[in-house]
């Protein structure tokens, strides 16, 4: 006797896929009748590939919640182990990303290619740009596959998300291969229907799609899965009555072949849904004390989705999870739901649609409870709140979530979400002229027109929604820090201080207002207020970091960005924290995030150069220039800041001299545009051509960089501090000795506005200076780069071949709003 898969097309299409015919990317697409046998086959697939020695991960789309963001990307399960993948990836340690890397030619001069070349794809939209989330998601896939062949099992993609679809188109193309070569040759084994869906077809290009197809049971063939599924014994009469009532559907069959018991199919006289209802009522009633409990739970479970959380139901319903986990451990044990890790599946969808109808006056109210614990829970998540919103019967908060959806899509380029039916409310001409006004101000503050952006946003009217107000306010305050001044910074500051209130409300907002409104802080002196919303923000995202699957990501960020609120050694630790979460994990060149791992390596080598490690910083300057040739398709940002802070790990770690680190500081400057950056480096390039012996054209260089800075009201006093000490130094060495002691003497009073991590040790060197300053008419430039070294060397310490000519570093985290 034949098995079911035999007959029904299963087994031949599982075998077709085990085939694996040489190299490169192959797509497979199982079609097959509603209850067709789809799923079954692609979990086969999956199972059997493992036992091949390939790696497989499994994920399917989700019917009544398909605006979850990403959702079916965060169920990628191990077929085999029924373990998440996430969660694997997560308990595995990650390298530190300190061993050294072998580079051919010099890591200065690759990283000055990449300033001169950097116009060219400055924006982010004219490069390949992955989000945070997606390359999260790449790299649990990527480690999972480990040097294995992957095979990835997607299932129901016609219930995917919007990002969900863009990142399988992305992953379908070769545009990633450089970034992920595992998906060179990757196997994909799709779940579809009786057709191809259109954009899968413009998806896969001229990748060619293998479609295996499934055919449904016949009459004849019913008592095969009879037998399989563990029916009673029936006669013929209630074998077509069967059939008649599941029209073959092997699902159905399953279902019914779990729970029947006593039931009398011939003299029911009851339609499909009735019957099985009643079967359903039957079983749930055999359960007895768990019944209630049971049936309760999973009635509220199912207005989520057929797909749900521990965490969702426990916040949904009020009771404890531990409470929770039992009842669904119960449900499984019975068949009602599966489980991998966190994530719990209904059976099968007629099963989901039983407990769904069985609360249908409740769904309203569940809905609006639902939306306020993704609120608390994931408050970035809009778009599926929106949608629970718009089902409880709030349009007006929808429209809300609506927008703050589609802001979030646009900084993340992609396209914005479809309004559904909130296009019919009557306030949506207002959300959508304030969606174009923010649109066009987002443009204009990634074309660094900061004017146009400005203007642009007097025309968002005050009586919309205040988060929609505080979005405004929030790029408001961006568009000014972006033309950085001390007026600016204060501006800034009183746009963002009046939506502290939002904390409670909207975390995920308020969490990116007060990131930013620490740079207006701190850029002000007021480093105590920065300290504490530092302190906020980091208690926000470990409370919510085993529920939201993004939140150790939101705070390994704010490591990077708020590591100048302290002093170097902490600062430091807080750095290499963030590196290990954002690194490579072990064995893999790829980090789990490439953009913020850039970002925290060239902090870090500032660091390292600040507290007179330069070896140290030098190898970290090598991991830098090796990730930025490995994967030069991806637009690094502010990548002079990162050469400025790799010339000098080379040069200070003697192993670039000062005549070839002032040649390439030179090329930076004419290479970049940035107006605080280009003090910055003309300062740096002004000190290296004194080391190399040209201190006319290093007086000249600083006269101007002063020039440009004193043409501001309120210039920076950072930049303004080097700047003079360094133009005061070259004074006396020519004899301009009051001049000299002038330009010292008016640096005292910047020293309030240096970061904690540097702050110490700029008093104790304006303390010092002045010595070197009045001794310098009769000292060579080296004899006055090394005196006080010689005179206070135990006081200055192995930094000062840093700090003692006035090198400047600049932190990337201040300038990028990531």
């Amino acid at each position: 006797m034949q098995k079911l898969e035999q007959i029904t097309g299963q087994e031949e299409a599982i075998q077709s896929v085990l085939a694996k015919e040489g190299p490169g990317k192959k797509v497979y697409g199982v079609l097959g009748p509603q209850g067709g046998g789809v799923s079954w086959t692609l979990d086969q697939c999956g199972h059997r590939w493992e036992e091949l020695g390939g790696a497989a991960l499994a994920a399917k789309g989700e019917r009544y919640a398909s605006e979850r963001h990403l959702f079916p990307w965060l169920t990628l399960a191990l077929p085999g182990a029924k373990r998440l993948a996430r969660l694997e990836i997560l308990k595995g340690g990650l390298a530190q990303g300190s061993r050294v890397v072998p580079v051919v030619g010099s890591v200065a001069s690759y990283l000055v290619e990449e300033v001169l070349n950097h116009r060219k794809r400055r924006l982010k939209r004219e490069a390949l740009v992955l989000t945070d989330q997606e390359q999260d998601l790449l790299f649990v896939i990527q480690a999972t596959a480990r040097q294995k062949h992957l095979l990835l099992a997607l299932d129901d993609l016609e219930l995917w998300d919007e990002a969900s679809w863009s990142l399988l188109a992305l992953i379908l193309s070769d545009r990633l291969h450089e970034l992920y070569p595992f998906l060179e040759n990757t196997t994909f084994v799709l779940g579809l229907s009786g057709t191809v869906p259109t954009r899968l077809r413009e998806a896969l290009g001229r990748l060619p799609l293998t479609e295996l197809r499934l055919r449904a049971l016949d009459l004849r063939e019913i008592p095969v899965a009879l037998a399989t599924f563990g029916f009673p014994p029936l006669d013929a009469e209630q074998v077509e009555q069967i059939f008649q009532m599941t029209n073959g559907q092997l699902d159905l069959l399953n279902d019914v072949g779990r729970y029947l018991r006593s039931v009398d199919l011939t003299t029911s006289g009851k339609t499909w849904p009735e019957l099985y209802a009643s079967v359903l009522q039957r079983r749930i009633g055999d359960l007895r004390e768990h019944a209630k409990d049971l049936e309760d739970m999973l009635a509220a479970a199912a207005v989520i989705g057929t797909a749900f959380t521990i965490s969702e139901v426990a916040c949904l319903t009020g009771s404890a999870a531990d409470v929770i986990a039992t009842t669904l451990r119960f449900a499984s044990a019975e068949h009602f739901t599966w489980a991998i890790g966190d994530i719990v599946h209904f059976s099968s969808a007629e099963l989901h649609q039983y407990f769904h109808s069985t609360r249908s006056s409740e769904h309203a109210q569940y809905h609006a409870r639902f939306a306020d614990c993704l609120r608390v829970m994931r408050p970035g998540d809009y778009g599926h709140r929106a949608h629970h919103l718009l089902l409880s019967g709030n349009t007006e908060a929808a429209l809300t979530c609506h927008a703050l959806s589609a802001l979030s899509a646009r900084r993340d380029y992609h396209p914005p979400p479809d309004p559904g039916e909130l296009k019919r409310t009557p306030t949506w001409p207002d959300i959508r002229r304030y969606l174009d006004i923010m649109f066009n101000a987002l443009e204009a503050y990634e074309d660094e027109r900061i004017g146009d952006g400005l203007r642009m946003l007097d025309g968002v009217e005050a009586f919309l929604p205040e988060a929609l107000v505080a979005e405004r306010d929030h790029l408001e305050a961006l568009l000014l820090l972006a033309a950085p001044t001390i007026a600016n910074y204060g501006r800034a500051q009183v746009l963002l201080q009046r939506w502290s209130t939002l904390a409670d409300r909207e975390s995920e907002l308020w969490a990116r207002i007060a990131q930013t409104l620490m740079v207006a802080h701190v850029q002000t002196g007021r480093i105590e207020e920065a300290r504490q919303l530092e302190t906020q923000l980091t208690a926000e995202y470990w409370k919510r970091r085993n529920v939201d699957p993004w939140a150790l990501y939101g705070l390994n960020v704010l490591r990077r960005r708020a590591e100048c609120l302290h002093a170097l050694p902490t600062a430091t630790q807080r750095l290499e924290s963030a590196i290990t979460y954002f690194g490579p994990s072990s064995g893999d060149p790829m980090p789990r995030h490439p953009i913020q791992y850039y970002y925290t390596l060239t902090n870090l080598v500032g660091n390292l150069l600040a507290t007179g490690r330069f070896h140290e910083a030098c190898t970290k300057a090598t991991l830098l220039e090796d990730l930025i040739r490995r994967y030069a398709s991806l637009p690094w940002p502010s990548p002079q800041i990162a050469a400025n802070n790799s010339i000098l790990a080379r040069h200070l770690a003697d192993a670039l001299d000062p005549s070839s680190a002032a040649e390439l500081a030179r090329s930076l400057v004419t290479g970049s545009s940035e107006s605080g950056d280009s003090v910055l480096l003309r300062n740096n390039y002004a000190v290296l051509t004194i080391k190399a012996g040209d201190l006319p054209t290093a007086r000249a260089t600083l006269e101007s960089a002063l020039a440009t800075l004193l043409s501001d009201r309120n210039p920076d006093g950072y930049h303004r501090y080097f700047v003079s000490n360094n133009l005061a130094g070259l004074l006396a060495l020519d004899g301009n000795l009051p001049r000299a002691l002038e330009l010292v003497h008016d640096c005292d009073t910047l020293l309030d506005q240096f970061y904690p991590a540097v702050q110490q040790t700029m008093l104790r060197r304006q303390e010092l200076i002045g010595e070197a300053v009045r001794q310098a008419p009769n000292l060579s430039p080296d004899e006055f780069d090394r005196f006080l070294l010689q005179r206070h060397g135990s006081q200055v310490g192995p930094q000062w071949a840093f700090y003692g000519r006035g090198f400047l570093l600049s932190d990337i985290q201040f300038w990028s709003a990531a």
